[in-house]
C-alpha cells in the first residue's frame, strides 16, 4: 500500500509470515482452554445455585479443572511417540468411560 502525505511518499510494508499448522493448533487450544476457565469463573454462583452448595466449594471445579490441565499436559508429551490417531482414540475412549459411568451414577442414583 502506498499512502501520500504532503508530497512526500511513505510506503507501509505489510508483511505476512506463514504459521506453522502446530504453532496455530497450539494457540487455538490455548485460547480454548483460557475460555473454558473464565467462563466457569463467570458462571460459578449458578452452578453453586444449581447443585445446592456454596460458592467456593463449587470453586473446588475450577481447581479440579486446572489440575487436570496440570496432569493431562505433560502425559501428551509422553505420549508423542504414538501414533496421533491412537492417543485421540484413548481420550475418546476415556470420555466415553466418564460419561457412561456419569449416567450409571445418575440411574442407580435414582433407584435407592
Amino acid at each position: 500500500m502506498h499512502y501520500f502525505c504532503s508530497g512526500k511518499k511513505f510506503v507501509l510494508q505489510v508483511v505476512f509470515f506463514q504459521m506453522k499448522k502446530s504453532l496455530i493448533a497450539l494457540a487455538f487450544g490455548t485460547l480454548g482452554l483460557g475460555i473454558a476457565e473464565f467462563t466457569m469463573m463467570g458462571i460459578l454462583p449458578y452452578v453453586a445455585a444449581d447443585l445446592n452448595i456454596s460458592i467456593p466449594v463449587a470453586g473446588h471445579f475450577i481447581s479440579a479443572y486446572a489440575l487436570g490441565v496440570c496432569a493431562g499436559a505433560p502425559m501428551l508429551i509422553l505420549a508423542r511417540k504414538r501414533p496421533l490417531k491412537h492417543i485421540l482414540l484413548a481420550l475418546m475412549a476415556l470420555m466415553l468411560a466418564g460419561n457412561l459411568g456419569r449416567s450409571e451414577e445418575r440411574r442407580v442414583g435414582k433407584e435407592c
